[in-house]
């Protein structure tokens, strides 16, 4: 504006100093250990996603039965469409953006706002695979003649699955506000003795 440069690199090796203290050795390590859990959840994520899909997609397309062909088909885009969904809300919580306690604070609360988010995409994708397996368990018990035991059999399955998979789900969301919980009280505890 007056012809001067700004000197940007200046103002941000000033604005890092000011934070660069060493981080807590208890936020370090509750980072460090989070990171290993994450690299795990996300691990599992995608191996379950890549076996669901491959036998999703094998059923979809060896199946004689029209309903098979659909429940599947569709299952299997649900998957894909999770896994890639999964990958984009971890982006950014692999590590903290510098070696300052702010940083590791932060990417512990977005982890933990993450999570949340994961496990509200998780009630979403049990609804879809509950609209996909309802009519489908009817679907397939009425063309293959299959009795009224193995009707029942199978909602009973599906019950159990979903139960367990709320069970999951609440557990999970649980143990983001506990953890969250837990930052802010470190944080608050750090504040106050700095």
């Amino acid at each position: 504006m007056n012809g001067e440069e700004l000197e940007w690199s200046g103002w941000e090796d000033e604005w890092r100093r000011v934070d660069a203290g060493p981080v807590e050795p208890s936020l370090g390590r509750r980072v460090q250990s989070r990171s290993r859990l994450l690299a795990v959840w996300v691990a599992a994520e995608m191996a379950i996603a890549a076996i669901a899909v491959m036998v999703l997609t094998w059923l979809a397309v060896t199946s004689p039965l029209a309903a098979d062909r659909i429940a599947m088909g569709a299952l299997a885009v649900v998957c894909m469409t999770t896994a890639i969904f999964a990958l984009w809300n971890w982006r950014g919580t692999w590590r903290p953006a510098d070696a300052s306690q702010r940083a590791f604070l932060d990417v512990s609360l977005l982890r933990c706002h993450r999570l949340r988010r994961a496990t509200n995409s998780g009630w979403w994708l049990l609804a879809v695979e509950v609209v996909c397996f309802v009519p489908w368990i009817a679907a397939r018990s009425g063309a293959t003649g299959a009795g009224a035991g193995t009707y029942v059999g199978a909602y009973v399955w599906l019950t159990a699955f979903v139960v367990a998979a709320i069970v999951f789900l609440i557990a999970v969301r649980r143990w983001a506000d506990r953890e969250e919980a837990a930052i802010r009280y470190l944080a608050a505890s750090l504040d106050a003795s700095a």
